[in-house]
């Protein structure tokens, strides 16, 4: 019995033995390698951009291989495509989101594991998220924008040039006179910023609503798309001490040469910031169109509230004709209510740029005193025939800032939108005028002051309703 075990523990130990020799004996495998790959580990990527980075991993000879790749931002997704296993050639797939609004990092990290020898590899990968270089980013609060067209544009919403926030839903476009110049309209309501793509190429203007909830158009803007430099051929004109910087063309205009539709702005009722589309030059005005390219129609109502502005904030598309009880204008049918808060509604009293500004960021309606040039030196009238110099064939003045000055600038016959909402009196009619608003109210007549200027004649300062829609000429904020 007792040899029988020992013989039983010695065949044991010897298998024992040929086991340990066996593990003694199989080399260390190494650690996986990835070659290829860049030296860098960090990458910056752009919106709308797949990349693609080939490398191979070295090193490994076991099927039981897997290969992952995690991003740690869902709005990036990170995977590995495997091209061939022997050797293995993969290549990192980094996708961005179509539309990036704001500069940050995120992580991508590659696992290769091998599950037969239990070996990991793992690297982490910075990719920096660049804004677009068409990206734009608006960062004073205005009612109008001017962007460059095919720019990623973004803006604040506030409720003019204040400091107040809206609060808000959703951003759409209302319209535009260009069709297809927007591409999309997104918004982030919780940093009150909004965001708008346009097309290359075309050139314009746009206004997007805001809307809460229910639907309701909380406030609007103007974006004024063109590659215009208003501090270029900008018109000083000075009076005794005060001086006055105009743009040399009115607020939405894409040019400032005669007889172009382009030269011609947008129009605007008094003291409302909502631009209406503007004219063309063959006697109408412009089409407008939605961001699907249908067209789109304004709308008209009499004014039949004590304060209409708040109607007028929540209908930018609409026309309020005035009503002879408020001599046809469009902001209250009270005399007494016109005397009091709404006579600085363009900032002629205070002379500050007020909420309702139509203009952009450090520019705002003028005072009708700005106009004084328009009696204090001779305009050259432009006729589109200059040979037989006829009403209906003047196109618009050429005005200088003071007698010794050597510039001039046009001012184009718009026209004008009466209160009862007609287009008349543009370029081609038989009595074209290019009269143009004031901030300044005439609250004594219940009215306010734009210039009067026709063929005939022209002066800084004409009594008009509130109700007609004229074209503005910014002047910069002193």
């Amino acid at each position: 019995m007792k040899n029988n075990v020992l013989r039983s523990l010695s065949k044991t130990l010897a298998a024992l033995s040929i086991c340990t020799a066996f593990v003694a004996c199989e080399k260390d495998p190494g650690p996986i390698e990835l070659n290829g790959f860049p030296d860098s580990t960090e990458f910056d990527i752009r919106q709308g951009c797949t990349m693609e980075i080939a490398f191979t991993v070295g090193n490994i000879k076991s099927d039981t291989y897997e290969i992952t790749a995690v991003s740690d931002n869902e709005d990036f997704t990170a995977s590995i495509n495997i091209a061939q296993d022997d050797p293995i050639q993969c290549v990192l797939v980094v996708t961005s989101p179509e539309y990036i609004y704001h500069e940050s990092t995120f992580k991508v990290t590659i696992n290769i594991t091998d599950s037969s020898t239990e070996r990991l590899y793992t690297c982490d990968y910075i990719f920096n998220v660049k804004l677009s270089d068409d990206f734009q980013a608006m960062t004073e609060a205005a009612n109008c924008f001017l962007v460059k067209p095919g720019a990623l544009v973004s803006f604040p919403a506030y409720s003019g040039p204040g400091s107040e926030k809206v609060s808000f839903s959703t951003a759409e476009l209302l319209w535009q006179d260009a069709n297809g110049m927007v591409k999309m309209v997104d918004s982030e309501p919780e940093n009150s910023l909004v965001y708008v793509d346009l097309n290359d190429e075309i050139s314009g203007n746009a206004v997007i609503a805001l809307k809460n909830s229910t639907g309701e158009i909380v406030w609007s803007y103007n974006l004024w798309v063109s590659d215009y430099d208003p501090s270029e051929h900008a018109m000083t004109y000075t009076k005794d001490a005060d001086t006055y910087v105009f743009m040399d063309r009115y607020l939405g205009a894409l040019s400032s040469e005669p007889g172009l539709a382009e030269t011609n702005g947008n129009f605007y009722q008094w003291g409302r910031k909502d631009a209406f589309v503007g004219p063309g030059i063959e006697g109408s005005l412009k089409p407008m169109y939605d961001i699907e390219g249908n067209a789109v129609e304004a709308k008209r109502e009499k004014c039949s509230a004590e304060d209409n502005i708040p109607n007028g904030i929540m209908n930018p598309l609409t026309h309020y004709e005035g009503v002879s009880a408020s001599n046809y204008g469009w902001l209250t049918i009270s005399k007494e209510k016109f005397n009091n808060e709404m006579l600085d509604l363009w900032g002629a009293v205070s002379g500050n740029k007020s909420q309702y500004d139509p203009c952009p960021a450090g520019w705002m309606v003028p005072p009708v005193e700005a106009w004084g040039f328009y009696s204090s030196f001779k305009a050259e009238k432009v006729y589109s025939n200059p040979d037989e110099p006829v009403n209906k064939n003047m196109i618009g003045r050429y005005w200088k800032a003071s007698e010794e000055s050597e510039d001039k600038y046009f001012f184009p016959a718009m026209g004008e939108v009466a209160h009862a909402s007609s287009y008349a009196n543009g370029i081609g009619s038989n009595w074209p005028c290019n009269k143009a608003w004031t901030g300044t109210a005439d609250p004594a007549n219940f009215r306010v002051y734009a210039t009067s200027v026709s063929p005939s004649s022209a002066s800084p300062k004409g009594g008009i309703s509130s109700g007609y829609e004229l074209p503005v000429r910014c002047i910069k904020v002193k």
